[in-house]
This record gives structure tokens, sequence and C-alpha cells, in this order.
């Protein structure tokens, strides 16, 4: 908001009627025409546009150099409006304060998510950047709640969190559940993967034990072994965390939190709004490297090639000069494996740059322990840290101010884990400086979309210089051949058939080469990709998933099957036209007990549908509609009411072939003969219409109520 309008008049229509209309007029026309509901989602697209001005991020760095300034004089020295400053005790009794009161972030996460428990939803995704304080949400949403398990995957992570939970609550009930420890009676609960995840730990605890389950970097929770424990508990409330909000690299991340993204921090508007700082993003030619002579496989370039190809002189010289052209204060560099880790580090010391390694493996020259690896850079005892994906999360190093990407980017996860690890404020830093190192390596073309807000890569890579498509403050510059090596790549994108193609069997390369579900890959894909494929309706694979997954999976499809009632319920799914949730909870009227049966009675109508509308995002849905007020308390002949005269009136018309109603009974109007096919036919069949009326909940979900992905 940046201006308004204030009238402090007192008229009085029967002395000035003239005034009086003029006045009434003038507010009828604003409030008719210049205004507009202030709702949920005015507020959120408010607030994920929002750039703090430039002047205050100004002021900021003015403050961080005084507050720099007062430490080194004891905090002795006179504040900007020459007052003396706070005493230190007086210093630290405040910032204990703030440090264990929510941030701006956190406040609106912390309303988001009391708002998603009022509206009866049991689990919650939250995409904060790095920096926002994760850790510490958790711990405050927590403080209305009594036992409460913390699940991580690293025993860093679950130090920090029992600390963070100590400082907003008390040591009072913290117990662990990791390295060596058993503390299995404790209120609150940190627990690492490793030590839930068979299932004979598991079941030392009731399903009901805890009745608020944290999962933190929810985007491993695709794993076996963290949903083997998120299927174990039945809490009263579970809270998704992650700083990664590409759902293509997250698989079925939204599904563990029945798609329920209540809160959204993502990098750029954390920069945005003044709580990360910017970056200054370097794009430096590489042309040492050839990545067309490495294998690529299932996605990725072959570990050992990729590291022997990098790992030589003339690159590392490169590098190091770069390194010394833009040289910081303290450095994190990330690495394809220990061996060009090592190799890096050794060149590094061998030209009097202090190095050290982070990684798995201590019987090596360089290795370091993390913690005092960690300190050594804080302390400035060295220069350079090469890392091998041990730090690209859960690790907080704000006052990192250079990053260099030694790696080709074939994960936007990787990519935007690896930048956040130095966006973090720090008194006196300013910005962080990023060195990238770029080749031909497949993925290229990521890079702009990577760093930017809104480029559609229409235009060239040289217009990321354009300030409006970048984060508030934030600077790319990439050298003219890096220029011209990304706009190849993207000219040369195939066909959108074939591209779509692509895009479907890397999504079953990550898969470990098993077709993947509908669901599977429409959560796969990017927001932007699943646009592109959704808009182009005849080559679209979700209107005829089996016929054109058979053909991309080199299948015959069985002819039989395309003339069958089965095969003609599928497409009814895929291709049905949805202005309303109501037809689905019809079709699963017809599952019972994972099978397929070919009538549904008026009882078992009611009941999905009840059922069906408890689910808050599908009642998103039902609650447009005026003639639905009240739902909650509709008896069954009500609701009746709305299914006969709705989805059964419009399905019995609009496709008689294939539904009939007979009196309180609807029926598919074919014989399915389940007796004459195999158990494993069917429970293919009912897999497929369960997937497939998934795909068109979240699809319509997203698109038409949210009208966002």
């Amino acid at each position: 908001m940046t201006n308004g309008i204030e009238w402090n008049y007192l008229l009085c229509e029967s002395e000035d009627p003239i005034a009086f209309s003029h006045y009434f007029d003038a507010f009828e026309n604003m409030f008719l025409y210049d205004s507009y509901p202030m709702t949920k989602a005015v507020v959120e697209e408010y607030r994920n546009g929002y750039r703090i001005s430039s002047d205050k991020r100004a002021k900021e760095r003015i403050n961080n150099h005084y507050d720099s300034y007062n430490k080194r004089l004891g905090n002795k020295a006179t504040d900007l409006t020459g007052q003396v400053a706070e005493s230190t005790a007086s210093y630290m009794t405040d910032r204990k304060r703030q440090l264990f009161t929510p941030n701006p972030a956190q406040r609106e996460a912390l309303m988001e998510l009391e708002n998603t428990r009022l509206e009866g939803n049991e689990k919650a995704l939250v995409v904060a950047a790095t920096g926002i304080g994760k850790t510490y949400l958790a711990a405050f949403d927590s403080q209305n709640f009594e036992n409460i398990l913390f699940v991580a995957h690293r025993e860093e992570i679950l130090n920090q969190a029992k600390a963070t939970f100590a400082s907003v609550r008390g040591e009072k009930g913290l117990g662990r559940l990791y390295a060596g420890y058993k503390e299995y009676d404790a209120d609150i609960l940190f627990a690492s993967v490793q030590s839930l995840k068979n299932a004979t730990a598991l079941q030392a605890f009731d399903r009901n034990r805890f009745n608020y389950l944290i999962v933190d970097e929810i985007h491993h929770g695709t794993a076996p072994s963290y949903k083997r424990i998120i299927d174990h508990f039945e809490p009263d409330f579970m809270l998704g965390l992650t700083a990664t909000p590409y759902r293509m690299d997250q698989q079925d991340v939204f599904e563990l939190c029945d798609y329920n993204c209540v809160y959204e921090a993502n990098l750029f508007s954390a920069i945005n709004r003044g709580w990360l700082v910017p970056y200054r993003y370097y794009g430096i030619y590489d042309v040492t490297v050839d990545y067309g002579k490495i294998s690529y496989i299932n996605g990725k370039y072959v570990e050992k090639e990729l590291e022997q190809a990098l790992s030589i002189n003339t690159r590392a010289e490169l590098i190091l000069k770069h390194y010394k052209r833009y040289r910081r204060h303290r450095t994190l560099a990330f690495c394809s494996s220990i061996e060009h880790a090592e190799y890096m580090a050794g060149y590094f010391n061998g030209h009097g740059v202090k190095s050290i390694c982070i990684h798995s493996n201590q019987n090596t020259t360089h290795y370091e322990d993390r913690n005092l690896g960690l300190a050594y850079l804080e302390n400035n005892d060295i220069d350079v840290v090469f890392s091998v994906d041990m730090l690209n999360e859960g690790v907080d190093i704000p006052s990192l101010d250079m990053l260099l990407f030694l790696r080709p980017t074939e994960s936007p996860t990787v990519f935007l884990q690896q930048l956040g690890r130095g966006l973090r404020k720090h008194n006196g830093k300013h910005d962080v400086r990023i060195l990238d190192f770029i080749g031909n390596f497949k993925k290229v073309d990521l890079i702009p979309f990577l760093l930017s807000e809104g480029w559609d890569g229409k235009k060239g890579v040289k217009d990321l210089e354009n300030q409006e498509l970048l984060p508030e403050g934030c600077q790319v510059d990439f050298e003219f051949e890096v220029v011209d090596l990304i706009d190849r790549a993207i000219r040369s994108q195939i066909g959108i058939k074939d591209r779509i193609k692509t895009l479907y069997l890397e999504c079953k390369e990550e898969n470990g080469n098993i077709p993947p579900t509908r669901m599977q890959f429409f959560t796969w894909l990017s927001g932007g990709q699943f646009l592109q494929v959704r808009k182009n309706a005849k080559i679209n694979p979700f209107k005829n998933y089996i016929g054109t997954t058979n053909e991309w999976n080199n299948l015959e499809a069985d002819q039989a099957f395309l003339v069958s009632t089965e095969y003609q319920v599928i497409q009814y799914v895929e291709k049905t036209s949805m202005s309303q949730l109501y037809k689905l909870p019809v079709l699963l009227s017809f599952i019972k007990e994972d099978r397929f049966e070919d009538h549904c009675s008026k009882q078992e109508l009611i009941n999905t549908f009840k059922d069906f509308y408890k689910n808050n995002r599908n009642r998103m849905d039902i609650e447009r509609n005026k003639s639905m007020t009240g739902h909650s308390t509709f008896s069954d002949e009500q609701w009746w009411k709305v299914i006969k005269g709705n989805p059964i009136h419009f399905m019995s018309r609009t496709n008689s072939e294939l539904f009939e109603l007979r009196e309180d009974t609807f029926w598919i109007k074919s014989d399915f003969e389940w007796s004459a096919k195999s158990i494993e036919r069917q429970n293919w069949f009912v897999e497929q219409v369960k997937d497939a009326i998934d795909f068109r909940r979240n699809e319509f979900l997203a698109i038409r109520l949210e009208d966002k992905l």
C-alpha cells in the first residue's frame, strides 16, 4: 500500500445538498470501482509481490555497520541519534527476547497454521527459505501440544532443533532418540530417521503416542524409511517443513501433507522482504570440460567420469583465478565427489589459500570434522571449505559471504539449497557472491529460470540483467560465452510433444525406471511444465494416460481392453468435464474394499459424499455453491437430493450408454465379469481408477479453485 485518502468533513445534506452529493458520489465511485475485498488471496498476492525499498535496505546496511562498530567499542558508542547505547547486559536481554519471539515470516506462518487447524485440516506443509527459521516456527507452533515427535535425518539438525525447542519451551520433557540415546518416554522426542526406520523400533510406540508430528526436510519424505514413520503414527496434526518449493524434485511430498501448503516464503520473496541478503551471481564460462564426452545415465552424469573431468589443473587454475579476483572472507565450495573435493583443496592449499574438506571419508588428506571445520571458517582460520552434499541443507553458516558452484547444475532442489547456504543475514554482510563455473552440461538451460522470478525463456539470457526479473538488490552477470551457450540450449529444445515424452521418461528414470502413476508424474512436473502440458489438449497424456504411456514404454495395448467397460470408465474419469468435484465421490462409491463393482446404493453414495467433503480442500469447492450452505448439518435426504439432482442426473443424461439410475441404485451398464479375470487385473484396474480420480481432484483444486500450482 503506497498511498491513501483521508477526508475530514462534517456535512449536512439539508444545509448543503450540492456538497453532500459531491462527496457521496465520490465515495460511492471509490468504493465500487477503486476497491476490492481484502480476501486471503489478495493478501497472499500482496505478500508474495512485496519488495523492501532500496532506501530501507540501505538503512539496514548502515545499522549493520553501526552494530559491528558498537561491538568493537564494547557497546559504549553513541547511536545514530546521539543517544548512549544500552549496556551489554541490557542489550543481551533484549536480544534474547527478540530471538525467542516470532519474526514476521513466522508470525504469518503461525497464523496460517492456526487457521488450517480451525478448518479441520490434520496436515500442513510450510515452504520457507533457509534463514527464515523453520525450526523456531515449529517450536512456536507446538506450544499448545503436549506430546511431540520431531523427525530429521541428521544429528546436526536434531541437535539444533532440541536447542531451539529448549529456548522456546524450556528444557523440561525434551528427549533424544539418536546418537545412542534412547529416551523413549520424553514428552518432546527428537528422533533420527535411522532410529525409527525399522518396524521393531516403530512398534515401541503406540500410533497415538504423539499428538504433533514434525517432519523436517520433508522433501526426503518419499523415501521408504520416511514413509514408514509417517504411516505408522496418527497424530492430531502433522507439519512438514522444507526450503524447496520445486515439485519436480519432490514427487509425492505434497501428497504426504494432503496437498495443503499453507505458507510459502521462498528464496526470492524472502530476499524481496529483506529477510535474506541479496546475491551477486557470476556465470563464468568453463571451457576446460566437454560434458558431451561424459556418460549420462538416468538423468545424471556418471560420477567417476565426471570426477575425472572436473579434477584437472586447467580447471582448478580457472577457479583459483576467479576466486582471487572476487575473493571474500568465508567461502564454501560445492564439489561433485570426495575425490573432487580433495583435489580442489590440495590445489588451493598448494597455491597459498588455506582450505579443508568436509565430507564422509575421514581417511583422506584434507578431511576435517564438520563442526571443527565450520568453526575454523567462522574464525577465519581457513579460507575455503570444499564440501560434498553434507552442507547442502540443515546447516547454518550466517557469516558465509561467497559460494563456489564447482559441479554442473543437475537438480533445481540442489541448486537452490546451495544458493540458500549463503543468504542468511549477518552483521556487516550485505550480500553473498556466487561464482558458478558453467560448461555445456545437459541442464544448463535451467539456470536462468532458477535465478529469476519471471524470465520465460523467450528473451535472451542477457535480459536477466533487467532488475525487474530478479529479487530486490540481486545481480546476475553472465560472461558472453555463457549467454551464447544457454541461448543455444534453449533454442535447440525439441517440439512440445517430444518434450512431454522426455519429461515423462526423466520422471520414470528418477522413479527407478518404474513407470510413474498419474499423480507421480503430475507432482514431478513443475508448475510451468504442467500448464504447458495441459494447454495442448491433443497431446496431453493425462487425457489417455494408459494409451500414451504404453506407447512411450514400447508396450502393445491389449486390443480387447481398449473396447472394454474398464477402459471406458478410466477414459470417463480422465476426460469428463467438471465445474465442481461432484462426479468424483460418485465414482469412488463404486470402489468397495479395493473391489470395483458395477453398482452403488443410495446409502453408499451418501456416505461417500460425506467422507469426501470432510476434507478441507474438497470443501473449498462445495462451499462456493450457495445452495450448499450448512451442508455440515445436512440430513441424508438432503444429501441424496444434491447427489441425485446434480452428478447422477448429468452423468446419466450425457453418458447414458455407460451410467443408469434404477430406482435408488446407480449402475454402470456392463457386467465386468471379474470372475473371468485375474485378481491382478482387478487390482490394476482399481488402482488406475483411484489414480485417475486423485489426479482429477488435485488438478481441479490447483487450477480451478486456487488458480495456481
